[in-house]
């Protein structure tokens, strides 16, 4: 029987896990996917499911790990939790700025997500939305942060960085370090093209 400490460890693994595929699944989608030879390989109930929608799917998913992560330590016997140490750790039982981090991450998520609702979007027009949709990549920062120092016991203790736990956070923040770059770097790519075709245009 495993226990609520437990159990919320994992459910924090798992969100990191999800939260960290949608992030990978955002930068994909703001190239040009559909136009790349991997892409026209891949099977085509693949292509009908879209990564539009598991982009979505999976914030929602991440988003309710997230939220239950904490949650579940209102039952933990052997910690004094509250909603408000929970939401507002500054004064928890256990390591209060690196839980910190992670509920900043939280509302920071529970914001990209709710301005990402259709009629959301649509009320604070596009421009706005992806400037907030920006914050995706701090709540990232800020969970894979406290994934990598929190005590998973719950003590006020030094952590062993490299424990299986903790290789969950340190990989999930190399693969969305390389793909940010090469976000970047594709992004810088795109303009001097759109560059080159307007001078075109204009000679």
């Amino acid at each position: 029987m495993f226990s609520i400490l437990e159990v919320s460890k994992f459910t924090g693994l798992l969100a990191t896990a999800v939260l960290s595929a949608n992030l990978l699944l955002g930068i994909l989608i703001a190239t040009r996917y559909k136009k790349t030879a991997w892409w026209h390989r891949l099977p085509l109930f693949v292509k009908k499911i879209g990564l539009f929608t598991l982009h979505n799917i999976t914030a929602y998913v991440g988003l309710a790990l997230a939220v239950l992560h904490p949650v579940l330590l209102l039952f933990e016997e052997g910690h004094r939790y509250s909603i408000i140490t929970i939401f507002f750790p500054i004064n928890a039982p256990a390591q209060p700025w690196i839980n910190a981090l992670g509920t900043a991450a939280l509302f920071l998520l529970l914001v990209v997500v709710i301005t990402s609702i259709k009629k959301v979007r649509k009320s604070i027009t596009f421009r706005r939305w992806k400037v907030v949709h920006l914050a995706a990549y701090a709540a990232a920062v800020l969970f894979l942060l406290h994934g990598l120092l929190i005590n998973t016991e719950l003590k006020d203790q030094a952590v062993d960085l490299f424990d299986a736990e903790r290789m969950v956070s340190f990989f999930s923040f190399i693969f969305l370090l390389v793909a940010a770059v090469f976000r970047i770097i594709f992004y810088q790519k795109e303009k001097r093209k759109r560059s080159v075709a307007i001078i075109k245009s204009n000679t």
